[in-house]
């Protein structure tokens, strides 16, 4: 007998982390929006498959809790990273963690909207290291080719 699996959630979910920072809050019909610097093209699964993840503020001095919904700054109603989380009061420039993004997280991060692909740091203990740099929008356009014929120069 030969087992065969997929090893992706099961072995590596736990081992990843999305650390996101608040671009931006509003409020819209009564819901608390916190934008995110990371949106679809980083973490796809929620927009994709409604999945969860636990996300919890790193920036925890408040004592007041507010329920928010977590989008990301890309202009598609899909665009949610999650709804109805409640998290200590959090501003412009405070840090989330999303958990549990080691599977199908980066490898299934795109250049949607000519965005880059994020950073990723692996870590161990007390030691870390960048194992991919983050993605510049100049990076991003130099990969476009121009056909010849259609070089209007």
């Amino acid at each position: 007998y030969a087992i065969s699996f997929e090893p992706g959630r099961y072995l590596v979910t736990k081992a990843g982390y999305l650390i996101t920072k608040i671009i931006t809050t509003k409020q819209n019909g009564g819901i608390n929006y916190l934008i995110t610097d990371a949106g679809m093209n980083t973490l796809i699964r929620p927009s994709l498959y409604k999945a969860t993840h636990k996300i919890e503020a790193i920036n925890c001095l408040s004592s007041t809790k507010t329920e928010y919904t977590i989008a990301g700054p890309i202009c598609e109603s899909s665009d949610v990273l999650a709804k109805n989380v409640v998290l200590p009061q959090q501003n412009k420039g405070d840090y989330l963690i999303i958990h549990d993004t080691g599977a199908y997280g980066a490898v299934m991060a795109s250049n949607y909207n000519s965005r880059g692909l994020p950073t990723e740091i692996l870590v161990n203990d007390s030691s870390f290291a960048v194992i991919y740099k983050p993605q510049t929008i100049e990076e991003n356009i130099d990969q476009d080719i121009i056909p010849s014929w259609l070089d209007s120069s």
